[in-house]
């Protein structure tokens, strides 16, 4: 500290925060990007009572709890330092695989640190359940409904809630608050729902979830509350309010897995500011599902993102389907940026055996000599509105830095960074 100025010593730190900051924004995995930036920037506070005061706001915006000694933990902190909660931006709660049940109803401590950071304007709130039990709404205590219900509920104040194999109440999801702005659901039921008799007279409610301040939607598994979100097929004949009048993107699959032309009219109706699209795409699904014409010609797509898992046999950078993806469009685009985020392949969720692939190739940058690049397909006139491509390999060589050295002179060379032919910018992320 006495070795560099303050201001110099400020401003390194400034940017390590600016690129944890960035791995957010192009949605990497919370627990990657929490336990790096702590290993990070807890020997900074350490140096100095100043530099411990400059980055508390910073290294406790968001606390990741992946076992219910880290929240007894992280309770014991709030308790010696009160001034922590008002810190506390987000909140994500984890339940691993290899567990037999969810932890989190048998932790007294949860509830307690919740009902703290509920008092100090929570903004994210996520429940990872990835044991082999479900996280279900019968089994919590109701001291842990009711601040749930205080988050989330209509007058709470979390704008991005994230919810992995959990079970909600109607009661809750009915009363989601108008400050939602950004909803993910993997496996999410509703607890009546779940137990309705099939010939039961009554049938599922119309919607009712405030929907009205939703930017940013994803869902896989969770058709009870889909239904419960969109009118009607016939709703498309009526003069209704749009369902998702702020809606800006959709991460697939979502309410529509597969996009035909019947189901662009919906969406435009029903969502008129919605211009973002998120492809996770994983080797051999999806691609025939997710034409290029259907999303940026007749649907309202300007933004595109793919975030693509590498096939390990073999492993080419750019995959060939992605490339090959770009080749199918007919008519004139309405494509303004195009990213695509290179992934190491993921272990599947809720698979209690399940681990991550074992790279056996190596990895080689695709330079496919018969067909046209990506970049040569880009230069088609139907992309005459492209203004932006970014190819972003950041979470593969988190995962392998050695390919750092082995691939991106290669990938540098295939792919100049600048302005590509007077048509468009070409961004590469490392």
């Amino acid at each position: 500290m006495n070795l560099l100025p303050p201001e110099l010593v400020y401003s390194i730190i400034d940017v390590l925060v600016a690129e944890e900051a960035g791995w957010h924004q192009v949605g990497y995995d919370e627990r990657i990007i929490t336990t790096g930036f702590y290993r990070n920037m807890l020997p900074c506070m350490m140096v100095s009572r100043a530099l411990y005061t400059h980055l508390s706001p910073v290294v406790f915006r968001h606390i990741y709890c992946s076992s219910a000694e880290r929240v007894r933990g992280f309770h014991e902190r709030l308790i010696e330092n009160p001034k922590l909660a008002c810190y506390v931006q987000g909140f994500t709660v984890e339940a691993s695989r290899l567990a037999e049940e969810p932890w989190m109803r048998l932790e007294p401590a949860l509830t307690e640190v919740l009902q703290t950071l509920a008092a100090s304007s929570l903004e994210s709130l996520s429940f990872l359940v990835d044991a082999l039990e479900r996280l279900r709404w019968d089994t919590l205590p109701v001291e842990l409904k009711t601040v749930l219900h205080q988050l989330v509920g209509r007058h709470g104040t979390v704008k991005k809630l994230c919810l992995w194999n959990v079970e909600l109440s109607e009661r809750l999801v009915d009363d989601f608050s108008c400050s939602l702005q950004s909803l993910e659901c993997v496996g999410v039921t509703i607890h009546s729902a779940r137990h309705r008799r099939k010939d039961s007279a009554s049938s599922v409610p119309p919607a009712h979830i405030n929907t009205s301040n939703i930017r940013t939607l994803a869902m896989w598994g969770s058709a009870d509350l889909v239904s419960r979100m969109c009118v009607r097929e016939d709703a498309i004949r009526t003069k209704a309010k749009p369902v998702f009048p702020r809606l800006k993107k959709i991460v697939l699959p979502s309410p529509y897995i597969v996009i035909e032309r019947n189901r662009v009219e919906w969406i435009k109706m029903n969502a008129p500011k919605l211009d973002s699209i998120r492809l996770p795409l994983r080797p051999g699904q999806y691609e025939e599902y997710f034409n290029i014409d259907r999303l940026c010609a007749h649907g309202p797509f300007r933004h595109v993102e793919i975030l693509h898992e590498i096939d390990l046999r073999p492993c080419l950078i750019p995959p060939t389907s992605t490339i090959q993806y770009f080749n199918q469009v007919s008519e004139p685009s309405n494509l303004e940026s195009v990213t695509i985020i290179t992934t190491y392949p993921k272990p599947v969720l809720g698979v209690r055996s399940s681990t991550p692939p074992t790279l056996t190739e190596p990895v080689q940058v695709n330079q496919e000599r018969i067909r046209p690049s990506l970049l040569q397909i880009l230069e088609n006139p139907f992309y005459e509105k492209l203004r932006r491509v970014t190819l972003d390999f950041r979470d593969l060589f988190w995962h392998h830095q050695q390919l750092s050295i082995q691939i991106e002179p290669q990938i540098r060379s295939q792919f100049p960074e600048g302005l590509y032919k007077d048509r468009f910018v070409v961004e590469l992320r490392f």
